[in-house]
């Protein structure tokens, strides 16, 4: 988080290419180094580190994005890109531990990190944005409101998501599902995820970014509401399940398009994901605060409370936006 929060507030004076550079070399080294460390006061320090990294490549990557033609695409294929990664690895990581030990993990991150690290020669070093002609000063994160309400409402949704999905497994089992049953549904969920993930790559911007967003919340909504009204069905807890993932990797790229469309620059895009570790760190301490005595009807009831408020701030930005990419591509038809 303190890595994309440095990011974001010192956008305009960085090198992203170096920034980048440094970053992933920090979670290279932190975790080839995190293999050699017994000890848990070194290793936290590492990880510490490590994170540090973490933070800084997400930075730049999610600013980068956003000053390119189409962030919304991008950021759905970079979606896909990560889901898929991540299976191998889940897949690898028994074989692996049988070979290196409980630190293959560590084996692994360092495995992956290293492409990106050989590519970021590459990398730009500045914003090249579309918009950049628009203004050549950077606007302040909280200047406006919509900006604020952007903001409000990711981590509304980050809060939601955050409380709900670590529990999604206890409200199954909790309905008198079959641990094996709850596996299943969890497995097919992120295949649906990037499913979700994949509608960015196809539709792009052809009904604009607003009505996917509110679609997207307004079903998982929905499918909350259905799980804290019929817990006992199985029916409707796997069918929610698989499109609640779905969902919500269907507003991720569009999320961070509203972002790019707000602020051509990046700082909004790195931003986001400072409050994306937020709502996963204050979510689940927040939902149990509300889980009593084995009862998560509360809890699925909070979560609709934060994905309307996530509605409620984030849509009207959503159809500013829209409605701002229409005004320059008609301005650019008429020149």
């Amino acid at each position: 988080m303190a890595g994309t929060v440095v990011v974001a507030v010192s956008m305009h004076r960085i090198d992203r290419r170096l920034v980048a550079f440094a970053g992933l070399a920090l979670v290279l080294s932190g975790n080839l180094l995190s293999m050699l460390i017994p000890s848990f006061e070194p290793l936290t320090a590492l990880r510490l580190m490590t994170g540090l990294g973490v933070g800084l490549a997400s930075g730049v990557m999610a600013a980068a994005i956003a000053g390119m033609t189409s962030p919304d695409r991008i950021f759905g294929g970079f979606t896909v890109m990560t889901l898929l990664v991540a299976a191998a690895g889940f897949a690898i990581i028994p074989w692996l531990t049988d070979i290196a030990g409980p630190y293959a993990i560590f084996l692994l991150i360092a495995f992956v990190t290293l492409p990106g690290l050989l590519l970021a020669a590459w990398f730009p070093v500045s914003s090249g944005s579309p918009g950049s002609a628009r203004s050549n000063r950077i606007p302040k994160l909280f200047l406006t409101r919509p900006n604020a309400m952007a903001i409000g409402g990711t981590i509304g949704f980050y809060l939601a998501v955050g409380g709900v999905w670590p529990y999604i497994a206890e409200v199954g089992l909790q309905a008198g599902f079959r641990a094996q049953q709850v596996s299943n549904v969890l497995a097919g969920s992120q295949v649906w995820g990037a499913v979700g993930a994949l509608v960015p790559l196809i539709i792009g911007l052809r009904y604009g970014r607003a009505w996917p967003v509110a679609i997207a919340l307004m079903l998982m909504v929905t499918g909350l509401s259905a799980i804290a009204l019929a817990p006992r069905s199985f029916l409707v807890y796997a069918v929610v399940v698989q499109i609640y993932m779905g969902m919500w990797l269907v507003f991720f790229p569009y999320m961070m398009g509203v972002m790019a469309g707000l602020d051509h620059h990046g700082r909004l895009a790195s931003f986001s994901y400072t409050l994306q570790s937020i709502g996963f760190a204050a979510g689940p301490a927040l939902a149990a605060m509300v889980v009593v005595g084995g009862r998560f009807a509360p809890l699925l009831w909070s979560g609709v409370f934060f994905h309307l408020a996530a509605f409620v701030l984030m849509v009207p930005v959503a159809f500013m936006v829209d409605g701002a990419d229409r005004r320059v591509k008609f301005e650019r038809s008429d020149s």
